[in-house]
């Protein structure tokens, strides 16, 4: 299950050249992030436990202040204690940007096996990689 967000890029976004910083793209995966834990019926609680531990971004295409980004998320694998989450950024029908942050599910900050009813509902929106 793949959802969409969308992401206005701000002033403060961008950098001396006028393109977005490309750092802001883990905020924008993060807000993102949200929409696709409450879509796939997930407590939003779970955040304190997830930690990411790996994150990527490619980019594709310049983007500026003011653009309008639509952002899709989707849970792309699923591990034992952690979850994989792929991102496509466009802006209009051009890739901006694609990328992954892989959380690990954590008890006391050590790595612990994701939760059954968690488990089922990530499953149930699993998507191919990308």
């Amino acid at each position: 299950m793949k959802v969409k967000d969308k992401y206005l890029v701000a002033l403060g976004d961008t950098d001396a050249t006028g393109a977005i910083y490309y750092a802001r793209y883990l905020y924008i995966f993060d807000r993102a992030r949200i929409a696709l834990y409450r879509e796939t019926g997930l407590d939003l609680g779970i955040f304190n436990k997830m930690r990411a531990v790996a994150a990527y971004v490619e980019f594709k295409k310049v983007v500026t202040f003011g653009d309008v980004l639509d952002v899709y998320i989707w849970f792309c694998k699923l591990g034992n204690t952690s979850v994989k989450m792929c991102y496509e950024v466009y802006l209009g029908e051009a890739l901006a940007a694609r990328g992954y942050v892989v959380d690990v599910y954590t008890e006391n900050g050590k790595p612990t096996p994701i939760p059954n009813e968690v488990r089922e509902k990530i499953q149930k929106a699993l998507e191919p990689e990308i």
